[in-house]
């Protein structure tokens, strides 16, 4: 979880990149990467990476 927390963060603080395809972390296939850690049953970081989304977001929005 500590993992995709700095990932996220990393992608936030970088100018000038594409976030979204980033965040996306899909396959070759363009299966995402969150499906693919659901479907092995890696709930907890599914969860993760929605609360970071979730959290860089609302700071971007100036949103408490």
């Amino acid at each position: 979880a500590e993992a995709i927390k700095a990932y996220i963060e990393g992608i936030f603080n970088i100018p000038g990149i594409n976030r979204r395809e980033l965040l996306a972390a899909k396959t070759l296939d363009g299966t995402p990467g969150l499906n693919i850690a659901l479907q092995q049953g890696h709930s907890q970081a599914a969860k993760t990476y929605k609360e970071t989304i979730s959290k860089f977001m609302m700071l971007r929005n100036g949103l408490p």
